[in-house]
């Protein structure tokens, strides 16, 4: 009777399965890890949304890391480097003070700009003060967000809702 193999043939070596799995599941995770600092250095931020359309996979890496972690399923040393890029682990808690103050002076600059504080969720110029608006409109949703901040992003005219019409200057007929 012959023995059950438990090994694949790899470019002439032989490894365990759960080798090979694991291999390709750090590689992975090495891709997405390296994305996301490509969009910190971007965006200033860890906090990539999980519809983020220039790369879905990277929001939905980034949420399902998340998980893992209040799972107790994300090793530690994954945890220690991604502290250390500044991965923020409480999707409430993403709006800290400095990018608080970066954000709010872009806003502002926008509003100098186009006359108005509706800023796209996708918004080339400043791919950041996109994703931030966007995250802003969604934390006040689900009353993630302080009165004070409310009270002082209202004082600017920022829009609660994406497409406010009402800012928009009317045709000339």
């Amino acid at each position: 009777m012959a023995k059950k193999r438990t090994t694949k043939q790899i470019a002439g070596t032989k490894q365990p399965s759960k080798q090979i799995g694991s291999s390709i599941r750090q590689l992975s995770w090495e891709r997405r890890f390296n994305e996301l600092k490509a969009f910190k250095k971007e965006c200033g931020h860890c906090d990539v949304p999980l519809a983020y359309t220039p790369n879905p996979a990277l929001g939905h890496w980034v949420s399902y890391t998340r998980h893992a972690k209040k799972l107790g399923k994300c090793a530690d040393e994954k945890v220690l480097r991604l502290d250390a890029l500044g991965f923020c682990w409480d999707r409430k808690a993403v709006i800290t003070a400095a990018s608080w103050e970066q954000r709010i002076n872009d806003l502002k600059l926008f509003k100098i700009q186009h006359g108005h504080c509706n800023v796209l969720g996708v918004y080339k110029p400043n791919p950041a003060l996109g994703i931030w608006v966007a995250n802003l409109r969604r934390a006040k949703k689900q009353g993630a967000i302080k009165e004070e901040k409310i009270l002082i992003l209202d004082a600017l005219g920022f829009c609660w809702e994406r497409y406010d019409m009402s800012i928009r200057p009317k045709k000339r007929r």
